[in-house]
C-alpha cells in the first residue's frame, strides 16, 4: 500500500469569525482529517483560528501568533518555507489564492478560487488588489497544480493567468453539513431578534461592492413600490467600499424595511435563509456562488444573477437575471412572491441541488489532487 501523502495546509488566513475563503479551509481540513486513507495533515494556523481537524486520527495542528494581516503575509512568504522543510511535508497547500513565492520543500498545490482580482479589480480595496495581482499569478505559475471551484473560475486563470488547461483542476465547493431546512420555532426565533414582521427577503454575503447591494436595494424599493409588504435582511460582515450603502435606504425612502445584522453564527444562519421568501443574489461575478447554494440546501427559492459561476452551480434551481437590471431583479422576485407553484418548484429543485454539492465529495477530489501533484514530482525526477 502506498504511504500516505503528508500535506501542510496553511491555514493562516482564517479569521476569528468564518466567511469565505475561512469556509472553505474549516470545511475542507474537516472531512480531509476524516478520509479513511486520506493524506496525514499538517495544519497552521492562528491562535484564535477554530478548527474540527480530527488529531485523534493522527492529524496535527500548528499554532501561530499572528496578530495583524502584514505579519501574516511575512510568515507566508518567509516562514511558511522553513515549517514545510521541519514537518517533512509531501505538499504544500496554499488554499487561499496566495502562495510563498520563495522554494519550497515540498509539492505546491493552489487554490485559487477565482481570478476576479484580474477581472474586476475594484472589487477590492487599492492595496489588496495591488498584492494579489503581483502575488496570485506568479504563486499559481510555481504550482505543481491549481485547484479552481468552478469551470467557470478556470476558464478565466487559464485565459488570464496563462496556465495550461491540464494544470488547474476543478474542485466544486460543498454546502455546510449543518445547514437544512429549520424548524419553524426556529424561524419565528430569529424573525423575533430581528423584528421581522413581515415576509422578508434575504441576501448573505460580505459587504462590498461586488456583492452589488446597491442595486438590490433599488430593486427591493421597486417591490414595496409595487405594493409588496415585505423587509429585506442583509445579512454579512462589512467588507471595504460600503461607505453608502445603508444610508441609500434612507434615500430610497425603505429604511425602516432593511435589517443589517452583520455577522451571523452558524446556529442561525439556516432559521434565517430557511425563512426567506426569496434568497436574492445579484452579485456582480461569482467564481461558485455559496451562499445562495446554502440557501436552496435550507429550502429557499433563489433569485440570482445570471454571471460568473451562477450559471454553471445554480442551473435550473434559480431564477438568473441580469444583476444590473433592477426592473428584471424585480420582476424574477415578483414571480416568486406570488406564485406559489413557482415557489414550491424552485424549493424542491433547489434541495436537489444543494444535496450535490458534498464537502466530503471535495475533500476527496483535493486528496486526489495531492497524489497528482506527487505523481508529477516523480515524472521530472
Amino acid at each position: 500500500m502506498t504511504a500516505r501523502p503528508a500535506v501542510l495546509l496553511d491555514a493562516t488566513s482564517m479569521p476569528r469569525r468564518r466567511r469565505g475563503g475561512a469556509n472553505y479551509i474549516y470545511h475542507l481540513s474537516r472531512e480531509l482529517s476524516r478520509l479513511p486513507d486520506g493524506p496525514r495533515l499538517v495544519v497552521a494556523a492562528r491562535r484564535e483560528t477554530e478548527l474540527d481537524v480530527d488529531t485523534a486520527a493522527g492529524h496535527r495542528v500548528v499554532r501561530i501568533a499572528l496578530p495583524t494581516r502584514p505579519l501574516r503575509i511575512a510568515w507566508e512568504h518567509l516562514r511558511l518555507p522553513v515549517l514545510a522543510g521541519t514537518q517533512r511535508v509531501d505538499v504544500l497547500h496554499s488554499p487561499v489564492d496566495t502562495a510563498p513565492l520563495a522554494p519550497v520543500p515540498a509539492r505546491r498545490v493552489l487554490t485559487l478560487h477565482d481570478v476576479t482580482f484580474l477581472r474586476m479589480p475594484g472589487r477590492y480595496g487599492r492595496a489588496r488588489a495591488a498584492y494579489y495581482r503581483f502575488v496570485a499569478p506568479r504563486a499559481a505559475r510555481r504550482a505543481d497544480l491549481v485547484i479552481t471551484v468552478s469551470e467557470t473560475a478556470k476558464r478565466d486563470i487559464v485565459a488570464l493567468v496563462g496556465l495550461a488547461e491540464e494544470r488547474v483542476v476543478v474542485v466544486h465547493n460543498g454546502v455546510a453539513p449543518h445547514l437544512g431546512i429549520p424548524a419553524a420555532d426556529e424561524v419565528e426565533a430569529v424573525r423575533a431578534r430581528l423584528r421581522l414582521e413581515r415576509r422578508y427577503l434575504c441576501n448573505m454575503a460580505t459587504i462590498e461592492p461586488g456583492k452589488n447591494l446597491p442595486t438590490l436595494l433599488r430593486a427591493f424599493g421597486e417591490l414595496v413600490r409595487r405594493g409588496h409588504d415585505l423587509d429585506l435582511v442583509l445579512a454579512g460582515g462589512a467588507g471595504w467600499g460600503n461607505g453608502g450603502v445603508e444610508a441609500l435606504g434612507g434615500q430610497l425612502g425603505i429604511a425602516g424595511r432593511v435589517r443589517w445584522p452583520g455577522y451571523v453564527p452558524d446556529e442561525l444562519v439556516s432559521p434565517l435563509l430557511g425563512g426567506a421568501a426569496c434568497f436574492v443574489n445579484p452579485a456582480l461575478y461569482e467564481g461558485f456562488g455559496l451562499p445562495p447554494l446554502e440557501a436552496m440546501a435550507c429550502g429557499a427559492p433563489v433569485v440570482a444573477s445570471d454571471t460568473g459561476a451562477h450559471p454553471e452551480v445554480l442551473g435550473d434551481a434559480a431564477l438568473l437575471v441580469p444583476p444590473t437590471d433592477v426592473r428584471a431583479i424585480a420582476d424574477a422576485v415578483e414571480r416568486v412572491l406570488v406564485d406559489p407553484v413557482l415557489a414550491a418548484t424552485l424549493r424542491e429543485r433547489g434541495l436537489r441541488r444543494a444535496a450535490a454539492f458534498t464537502w466530503r465529495v471535495a475533500a476527496e477530489r483535493t486528496a486526489e489532487v495531492y497524489e497528482r501533484a506527487l505523481a508529477r514530482q516523480a515524472v521530472r525526477r
